[in-house]
């Protein structure tokens, strides 16, 4: 099906941080050449962004590994899989015991398939998923509202008024491409003609916060403070006592919580990934309090499903590795040092 000079186009998905992008992969006599966004996904809806049009470079990388390597000599694959089976002898008199699985943040149902159809064979091996940058604070700020651990999506297509607290929601949130669709949609005015409302509440400058109506640059330790301000003038009670803020953090938080207020459903409070787990507990707090969930605000169960943090998950395999319990380690993607 190959003409010289006419290209093929492969749908496929890039994923980032658990979240599948859907992408066009254009490709010229077998070379992947360009990216482009699938319009058929919704994750983004046909767009892209720098990650996604700069990943096909990697293809080209010249110190990108070409053959299987040992001890940083040459080898094969053979190779690989005859150690591999003069290992498997041992893990399975084992049971596993000793055996570590280390990747990143795995939403995959067919690899989380994999995972269990390993953990059946090697039921003491351990999964272990950590990288950096992760959702461990968003976990566990739903754990506190809700007992378990949930993902909180956003339509910002029907979002009269948002509230974020450290949330880059159009610049470096997994999900910005489409997020940032709905906003410019939204901001346009929509279907009824209504432009939304954007405040922000930062430590840093973000694209969002470049783009926001009203916009706060406040000491990470304060957004907990601001967050706080906003429940307990929207009526909420058992968020904390109300701190003491400076004259425009009570301004910010007056203004915000009054147009919330006005908007109802169609208003929501997004927290960052920086941001504390009693910060997200707090913005599920308020958006239940507007009645935003079902309207603006969609909880869903976490892909990745219910795992430990990767702090946690990190700290125990290091504390393993030390103490020499640790007999094979395989690492699927990702860069833990």
């Amino acid at each position: 099906g190959v003409v010289p000079g006419k290209p093929l186009f492969y749908a496929t998905a890039m994923p980032r941080d658990g979240y599948a992008l859907g992408v066009l992969a254009e490709n010229n006599m077998g070379r992947p050449t360009k990216i482009e966004g699938n319009p058929s996904h919704p994750a983004n809806l046909g767009g892209t962004d720098a990650y996604m049009q700069a990943s096909v470079l990697q293809l080209w990388d010249p110190d990108r590994s070409q053959t299987v390597m040992h001890n940083g000599v040459l080898s094969t694959w053979a190779r690989f899989a005859a150690d591999l089976g003069a290992r498997r002898g041992a893990l399975e008199a084992r049971r596993g015991e000793g055996l570590r699985v280390l990747t990143g943040t795995v939403t995959s149902p067919t690899f989380t398939r994999q995972m269990q159809i390993l953990r059946r064979r090697y039921p003491r091996a351990l999964w272990h998923a950590y990288q950096p940058v992760n959702h461990d604070n968003v976990h566990e700020g739903s754990r506190f509202a809700f007992g378990r651990s949930l993902m909180p999506r956003y339509d910002l297509s029907k979002a009269r008024v948002v509230v974020s607290l450290d949330a880059d929601l159009l610049g470096t949130h997994p999900a910005h491409v489409r997020y940032a669709a709905d906003w410019s949609e939204k901001r346009r005015g929509g279907d009824k003609g209504e432009m939304n409302r954007v405040y922000m509440a930062e430590s840093g400058f973000t694209i969002t916060g470049s783009v926001a109506d009203e916009r706060i640059a406040v000491d990470p330790t304060r957004v907990a403070a601001i967050a706080r301000a906003i429940a307990l003038n929207l009526g909420l009670e058992g968020v904390g006592k109300y701190a003491i803020l400076t004259e425009e953090e009570r301004k910010f938080a007056d203004r915000a919580s009054a147009d919330l207020k006005a908007a109802g459903n169609n208003g929501l409070v997004a927290a960052g990934l920086s941001a504390s787990p009693a910060i997200h507990a707090v913005a599920h707090a308020i958006n239940q309090q507007l009645g935003a969930f079902g309207k603006t605000v969609t909880l869903i169960e976490d892909p990745a499903g219910d795992r430990p943090t990767h702090f946690a998950a990190i700290t125990q395999l290091t504390k393993e590795m030390a103490a020499d319990k640790v007999k094979a380690l395989l690492i699927i993607g990702g860069n833990p040092a």
